[in-house]
């Protein structure tokens, strides 16, 4: 038996603890059996179903913000982007049950396609990452659906302000030889309101967000069988379909990007995965898994706030696309454990990424239209010959032309790890991977290879106090979009490397269910790939540098009353000499106190405060102004009633209680004060 939600995590809930195995999860990549050295030395933070169900979260990035360091903006593209330390989502590998749901055109990742209802365990590593993950690893996000579970089903409906609908349904059952579980999850809204402090713009005039209104459907099965008490299998499928809005920026100024009139619609996405697990003994194994991902959607960028038109031959960059993006690949592991003190595990990663997009754009260049779109000789206001008021300058007009792109990426990873107790309290990992990839477009064919490594040592001076360190390099080859976007890519791009340096302090109170972690980064990042905001096209910056400390604290003073609080201070800095003193979007403070209260025998309070402050901005165009983003300062609450003897709960909520108006980016603002309501049903 092993303790889920205390392997290197802390701001958890403490002593919760459950029956499982590695083979229970047969797409996980690194599991605690068979790399416990790693696994201790990694900076790890593990949730469990029971978490995310008492903090009453109804999405994964709402989850996810109990991480220190971890930073959710509702950018430009109008889903939520995770930064981890200072990194940006593209830098993180968002897994499914070992299946990758990154983008396979620029690496970003939507949370919003996995319902929560959906997750069983989710693990977040911000440092000392194992090499068996493979490239682009700079943080990882494994996300382990709900298996091996007793025969139960249940219900979810929520309403809320904005024609909020969330409504979910569930089913499994585990029988001796092998488990189900099949998910299906309704979520939308029509729009989210504004702060009533929010201050109108000729964009945007408060109240109901314009173009803010999302639609999500998704669906999730799993079925696995032990073939024979040493060989498992597992078959896993998804689904998704939806469309939403993007939200524009409300000014326009130096610093703001241009307001657009952008919508994602048409959304339809699956993934398939076939996995199994053979353990001959205790001190061999071999694990595998074969999968695919497809996302089709329609991407349009319209003339104006009608949503339905790009007909206006002076508004350059409008489009109406169709955009398919696949991910095929395999992954294989096999490990050997010398003896009780050594493991080494070898592994395969090897995937192709597609993507094709083709439709109508209008950027291309027409004649000019002479002076004036209404000018020139006519009878003005007097009666007489004029110019006409709207005369003055050349106008530009632009043409539409036809899209049909594609572009692909073979990938191969090799891998291996070697843990070794030296004694009973001192271990160490040492890794290594050699990654390589194929990028084509058209006729241009390229080739890039690189290395990786980790090496970690981990001290227990006793049964309360752990010292961990690890030194790290880490490699992330440019997307199909950093090289070949029609706009904005470069093909001359260098792979992004980050040099890591970790350590961390892990202090357990004696007989006291308390727990508190330090933890120390430096993470020196050569070519990192950034837009330049004045000619819009990717650039890799020479050289820049995030470091930071961590505080961590999970508590339960008593039964009815528990306590979790992260605090993170980071510094960024770009040493390219460009103008720039941090990086930009990279907040320099992060603070998140969780508390649950039992406050009777049924009803339960559920409260978090989350503080962000210290980020910075830069204007589009040189000389570089500089300006500072609004704190955020929010609060949230939830009441729930949870009778014990029965099957049916009810909660209320309220998202931003004192309706504070802010922004995670700049001219981008978040929801005002939000309620909502719900029930809950289990047989």
């Amino acid at each position: 038996m092993r303790r889920v939600g205390i392997v290197s995590l802390i701001p958890m809930l403490l002593a919760i603890q459950t029956e499982v195995s590695a083979s229970d999860y047969l797409g996980e990549i690194v599991v605690v059996e068979s790399q416990p050295v790693v696994t201790r030395i990694s900076n790890t933070f593990e949730l469990t179903r029971d978490i995310v169900e008492a903090r009453g979260d109804r999405s994964l990035e709402q989850t996810l913000e109990v991480i220190p360091s971890l930073n959710i903006r509702y950018g430009g593209q109008g889903v939520p982007r995770i930064d981890l330390r200072g990194l940006r989502t593209r830098h993180i590998k968002f897994l499914v049950n070992g299946v990758p749901f990154n983008s396979t055109f620029d690496g970003q990742f939507d949370p919003t396609f996995i319902a929560v209802s959906q997750v069983d365990r989710l693990k977040v590593i911000t440092s000392g990452i194992s090499e068996l993950y493979g490239a682009g690893a700079f943080g990882v996000i494994d996300v382990l659906t709900r298996s091996q579970h007793k025969r139960h089903l249940k219900l979810n409906a929520e309403i809320g302000e904005g024609e909020q609908k969330h409504l979910s349904a569930q089913l499994g059952n585990n029988e001796d030889n092998h488990s189900y579980y099949l998910n299906v999850t309704h979520r939308s809204r029509d729009y989210f309101e504004l702060s009533e402090d929010f201050d109108s713009t000729a964009y945007e005039d408060g109240g109901k967000r314009m173009n803010s209104d999302r639609e999500r459907n998704t669906g999730f099965g799993s079925f696995s069988l032990a073939v024979t008490p040493d060989l498992k299998i597992g078959l896993n499928g998804s689904f998704l379909s939806g469309d939403y809005g993007i939200p524009s920026t409300t000014i326009k100024d130096d610093f703001a990007s241009k307001p657009s009139f952008k919508r994602i619609e048409n959304q339809q996405g699956y993934a398939l995965q076939g996995s199994f697990s053979y353990n001959p003994d205790s001190s061999y194994f071999v694990r595998g898994w074969l999968y695919r991902n497809d996302l089709e959607q329609d991407e349009n960028s319209y003339d104006d706030a009608g949503y339905d038109s790009i007909s206006d031959e002076t508004i350059k960059g409008s489009y109406l696309t169709t955009t398919d993006s696949r991910i095929m690949g395999l992954g294989v592991q096999s490990g050997y454990h010398f003896n009780d003190n050594s493991r080494l595990t070898l592994a395969l990663d090897a995937h192709k990424d597609q993507w094709d997009q083709e439709g109508l754009i209008r950027d291309a260049a027409l004649s000019s239209a002479g002076k004036g779109g209404s000018g020139g000789s006519g009878a003005g206001s007097g009666g007489g010959k004029g110019s006409g008021s709207a005369g003055g300058g050349n106008v530009t007009r632009y043409g539409l032309r036809g899209l049909d792109e594609e572009a692909e990426i073979n990938a191969y990873s090799l891998m291996a790890e070697f843990e070794v107790d030296i004694t009973d309290k001192f271990s160490v990992v040492a890794g290594g991977g050699h990654h390589r990839q194929s990028p084509r477009r058209l006729s241009e064919v390229s080739d890039e290879s690189d290395e990786s490594f980790l090496l970690g040592a981990g001290y227990r001076l006793n049964s309360q106090i752990e010292l961990t360190a690890s030194i790290a390099r880490k490699i992330r080859l440019p997307s199909i979009r950093n090289l070949y976007d029609a706009v904005r890519g470069n093909p001359e791009l260098n792979s992004e490397v980050i040099e890591e340096l970790a350590a961390k302090l892990s202090y357990q109170f004696p007989e006291q269910p308390t727990e508190i972690q330090i933890a120390f980064f430096r993470n020196d990042i050569k070519d990192f790939i950034q837009r330049d905001r004045t000619s819009e096209i990717f650039e890799n910056i020479e050289k820049s540098k995030i470091e930071g400390l961590e505080i961590s604290l999970a508590t339960q003073p008593f039964e009815t009353l528990n306590v979790r609080f992260g605090y993170s201070y980071q510094q960024s800095e770009d040493l390219t000499r460009t103008g720039r003193d941090e990086l930009t979007n990279t907040p320099g403070q992060i603070a998140n106190l969780d508390i649950n209260y039992q406050v009777a025998k049924s009803i339960f309070l559920h409260s978090n405060y989350r503080f962000v402050g210290d980020q910075y901005y830069y204007s589009k165009d040189t000389p570089l102004q500089k300006a500072r983003l609004k704190d955020i300062s929010r609060l949230d609450l939830q009441l729930s009633w949870r009778p014990l003897q029965n099957r049916l709960s009810a909660y209320m909520g309220v998202k931003n209680i004192l309706d504070k108006d802010f922004a995670d980016e700049y001219a981008l603002p978040s929801a005002g004060r939000t309620f909502v309501v719900g029930i809950h049903w289990q047989q």
